[in-house]
Formats: structure tokens, sequence, C-alpha cells
């Protein structure tokens, strides 16, 4: 269930639907969502920041001075709900408030900044209108922005499609001022998005109910050089399921562990997104996971990764990277972080203490040359 004094704090950022506009009682799916929390036991605060017209552009904007008045750092369990995106498809004088290439680069933005704080997030999509033609503006964006959140590690809960043909929706959507619902459509958009929210808040409240408490979530720790340890930010938790998740979605072994693809990697880069990667297991020497999620990672345009973790199909936890991929991260990214399984639990280190005395291959290189000279 959760540990029973844990004090989550959760901002809801977002746009009208998350203010609830519409809904008499003026709880909106936001209200509904923290009060069925609270019935499952859980010691929750939920600050709705919802704004009435705003945008994918204006929610960037304003994240994190509202978010981090109310998400101090080592206080509370934070958490962050997002949802936007009818308003990016609206029509002034014929023209989208949001160009349809900015909504992307306005997601990554608020994606990333959400990571980099630590904020576990979960993200809402944007429901349907009375409207067909920006119906087929929002089906658009929920598709962009699910595949950014998928890449970024974040939850992702599309209600479109459930919503756009069904009766009481449009009904409800209908009577009021064709974009918002009234009381039953809120609680039948609540109804939607319970299940994913009720399975993120008992993350927050104990991310170890699904995994081996031994090997997993609940002992990790970052140590500093100087022996000092304390709990991984929450998103680097986040990077160790993205790891777990994208294997157990991609294994392909057999009943007796035979396969090509058995380890899951994923890294995060200087601007926060989410990269993944799993092995090609060959007998001439198939690349590793953390291979090609680094190569994953250059061809979408990162330049400096940040942390990496490896973690095995079939609930083998945390792997360290083998002699192999220490090296080549410590010759090409030798400031990377890489999350590892110790006797005391998870801990993040740096590639240089994993491989104190690495072969210096740009050194050798030289002294090669110099050699060939001379002789």
């Amino acid at each position: 269930m959760g540990q029973a004094n844990a004090d989550l704090r959760v901002c809801f950022v977002g746009d009208s639907f998350v203010a609830g506009v519409g809904d008499r009682p003026h709880r909106g799916w936001m209200g509904r969502l923290v009060e069925a929390a609270i019935a499952r036991g859980h010691q929750l605060t939920g600050y709705n920041l919802g704004v009435r017209g705003d945008t994918s552009e204006l929610i960037a904007r304003r994240l994190r001075e509202e978010c981090s008045a109310r998400l101090p750092a080592d206080r509370y369990v934070p958490g962050l709900v997002l949802s936007w995106g009818v308003n990016d498809v609206v029509r002034i004088q014929g023209h989208p408030r949001v160009a349809p290439e900015e909504r992307r680069i306005n997601a990554r933005r608020i994606f990333a900044e959400a990571l980099g704080s630590g904020w576990p997030t979960l993200m809402v999509g944007p429901p349907p209108v009375s409207d067909d033609e920006v119906n087929a503006d929002i089906e658009r964006l929920d598709a962009v922005l699910a595949a950014e959140a998928a890449q970024h590690g974040i939850t992702y809960v599309s209600v479109y499609a459930s919503l756009v043909d069904h009766p009481l929706w449009r009904r409800e959507v209908a009577a009021d001022d064709g974009a918002h619902p009234q009381d039953a459509g809120y609680e039948l958009l609540a109804g939607l998005i319970a299940p994913a929210w009720l399975r993120w808040v008992g993350n927050l409240a104990e991310p170890t109910d699904e995994h081996d408490p031994k090997t997993d979530d609940a002992h990790l720790e970052r140590r500093d050089p100087a022996g000092g340890s304390e709990r991984l930010s929450a998103a680097d938790e986040q990077l160790v399921q993205r790891a777990r998740q994208v294997i157990d979605a991609s294994t392909d072994a057999d009943q007796l562990g035979d396969g090509a693809h058995t380890m899951g990697c994923a890294l995060r880069d200087e601007n926060g997104v989410i990269h993944v990667g799993v092995n090609l297991y060959h007998f001439t020497g198939g690349p590793c996971a953390e291979l090609v999620a680094l190569g994953a990672a250059r061809a979408a345009g990162a330049q400096s990764p940040q942390v990496i973790v490896a973690v095995g199909n079939n609930g083998r936890g945390v792997k360290n990277p083998c002699g192999r991929c220490r090296q080549v991260l410590t010759d090409n990214y030798p400031e990377i972080q890489i999350i590892t399984a110790t006797g005391q639990g998870l801990q993040r280190t740096s590639v240089l203490q994993l491989l104190p005395l690495a072969f210096d291959h740009a050194t050798e290189q030289n002294i090669d040359a110099e050699t060939w000279r001379e002789a």
C-alpha cells in the first residue's frame, strides 16, 4: 500500500481542465483523484495549478517557480502531474495558438525541467471537445505528447480515444461551453485516469512494491568520494525504472534464459532527456546495452550523457558495466555517472572510480606516434 506516514506533495499543473472549469463542486478530475488516493490511506497534499487558457508555452514559463515553492527539496516526497493541449491547437484568426513544431519543443522543455528537478511525473493527455476539426488536431497532439513522454520515461495517460465518441462526454461538453464537461463528465474523466494515478501514487509512497528490496529501489543510495551516502534522486530512480521497462518489453530470452536481448540500458543527457537501448548478443561480440544507448543518444542529438544504468531481464536488477564498457565510457565520457549494484544496495558513482587505473588510449596513441617517428 505504501508507507503510511509518507508525506506526499503533488503539483497538478495545466490548463482549465486541471482547474475543473465547468464542474459545479469545482473538484474537477484533480480533486477526485486526490480524494481516491487519500481513501487508499495515502497522506497526500495536492496543489491545483491549473490556469484557464494556458498553453504549453505558458506552462513551461511558470513550471519551475510555482512547483519549487511547493515541493521543497528533501522535505517531502514530491510528485508532478501535467496536463495540457487543447489551448495549443485552438485557432485565433485562423492560426493555432502554438505552432505544431513548437508543441514538441515545449513538451521536451517541460519534461526536461521536471526530470532535472527530481520530480516524478505523470502526464494526462488532452481530452476531446465538441468541434471535430479541433479534435483532429488534438488527436495528433495526443500522439506527439505520448511519444515524447515515452522518450523521457514519463507515464502517459491518453484519454482522447476513450472520450471522443463517448455519449456521456459529448453530452456533457455540449451542455456547457463546447469544451468543458460538467460534473458527470469530470467523474468519467477521473475514472479513466484513476488506475494509472493510483499505481503512480503507490510508487511515490513506496517505490519498492514490485521489486526485490535487496537489489532494487529500496536501497538506492549515492556515495560521494569521501564515503558519505544519500538516497538517489527521484530522477535517478526513474532512470532505473526506465531501463527495467525497456528490457522487460524487449527481451527475447526463452525459458532457459537464452536470447539475443537480455540487458536494457537508460541514460539521461544534459537536457534531462532519457535515451534507451538493449544489447544484441552474438558470439562474435555483439554490443552491450550501454553502447547501444550511447549511440541512440548521439543519434538523437545528445552531446553529454550525464547518468547511465543497465538492468537485466527477468527481474535480475541493476548490473554493473563490463570492462569493455567501462573503458569506452572512460575514453569518451569521463564525467559520466553510473548507477551500480553493491553489497549495500545501489549507488551512483563516476566511471573513473569504477576504473581507477584505466588504459589511457589517448596517451598511448601519442607515445606510439613518437616512437614511430624516432624509429
